[in-house]
């Protein structure tokens, strides 16, 4: 079963145009971790780019953040387990590799239960990328309309790329 360990949190700047790239798009802060070093995020783009026609929108009511805003998965599928491995996540049951702050976005408490507003950082991230599995989340249908264009644009400037490089 695919476990959600390396999820590397999504950053973005809402005035960023919606069919920039992911990298326009989108800002990763550092995950402390040797393999975000080892070129893990851009194998994980190749390998979304060339599967991108799988790749779709699909609504998780199981997970919801704060608000009351249901998961929304950029994926081709869920894998059998997946949403129960993020439940543990949300529960502080499971660690991921670095901080994600998804269970802050779940139940808008820190580690202390201290409520969370809005503006305060451990909800900066927007979105989350599972660098393993190949799969976005996020609690904005909006943003994941936004990545998956974004993916798009990437693998449309990768084609262009190859093309005049010969390959």
């Amino acid at each position: 079963m695919p476990q959600p360990i390396l999820l590397q949190r999504v950053m973005l700047d809402p005035e960023r145009h919606e069919r920039s790239s992911i990298d326009e798009l989108c800002d990763f802060p550092s995950m402390g971790s040797d393999e975000f070093g080892h070129g893990v995020l851009h194998e994980s783009l190749e390998r979304i780019c060339a599967a991108l026609d799988t790749y779709t929108l699909i609504l998780e009511p199981g997970i919801e953040d704060r608000h009351r805003r249901p998961l929304v998965f950029i994926a081709p599928s869920v894998p059998s387990g997946y949403v129960g491995a993020l439940t543990r996540i949300a529960r502080r049951e499971l660690k991921p590799a670095g901080e994600t702050y998804f269970a802050e976005a779940v139940t808008g408490n820190d580690l202390d239960g201290r409520m969370l507003h809005d503006n305060d950082f451990e909800l900066a991230a927007k979105a989350w990328w599972d660098l393993h599995n190949d799969i976005w989340f996020t609690f904005d249908r909006g943003l994941a309309e936004k990545i998956l264009t974004a993916l798009a644009v990437v693998r449309e400037k990768e084609k262009r790329h190859g093309a005049e490089s010969g390959h």
